[in-house]
């Protein structure tokens, strides 16, 4: 019988010293604090390697875009070499998905699950000058969307553009993201 209590716990600040950062649904300031606490480990240490932890549901597009700046901007302040790691630990969905399209090292664990689907917005209430202005923006949108997920990914911008054209979600289990090249590996 294991003795539970003797089992050694990790000290309150494990994040900290493993330089892991969490990355849950992107809603309300995730930038802004993700930058904070990322820009923290590169000046601390610009020679050890940052973790994203990913595990989100998703949440609002200008946040995931956001947090693909933030990791660009903390990535040139690294030594050379030195990568942005993202982990993802259950689930990458939307716009999680995206995010560790930014990432230098790309892996999920072998029961992870990634999802991408088009841009949605809710336009009730919306007059007609309005609607063909957030057509307008959905449309670009997609585009960023669509040249981040094939810069990275073994799949043609036209792939993903067609993939995105709508809010059908595509689910990839593991294996199947390592196949499109949402992943470069399976820990």
């Amino acid at each position: 019988m294991v003795n539970r209590a003797a089992r050694a716990k990790p000290p309150p600040d494990v994040h900290r010293i493993l330089r892991i950062v969490p990355i849950n649904d992107l809603n309300g300031p995730m930038s802004a604090l993700t930058f904070e606490m990322m820009m923290g480990y590169a000046l601390t240490d610009p020679s050890k390697p940052i973790y994203l932890a990913i595990r989100s549901s998703g949440g609002d597009v200008f946040e995931a875009i956001a947090l693909v700046n933030v990791i660009r901007d903390v990535q040139a302040a690294l030594s050379p070499g030195i990568p942005i790691v993202g982990m993802v630990q259950s689930h990458a969905l939307s716009g999680g998905s995206l995010i560790l399209q930014a990432c230098a090292v790309r892996y999920a664990t072998p029961t992870s699950i990634l999802m991408v689907h088009g841009i949605s917005q809710r336009m009730l209430g919306l007059d007609e000058t309005n609607a063909k202005r957030n057509l307008s923006l959905l449309q670009q949108l997609r585009g960023t969307f669509v040249d981040l997920y094939s810069a990275r990914s073994l799949k043609s911008r036209n792939y993903w553009d067609k993939l995105m054209k709508t809010d059908t979600r595509t689910y990839f289990t593991a294996q199947e993201a390592l196949e499109v090249g949402l992943l470069d590996e399976i820990r």
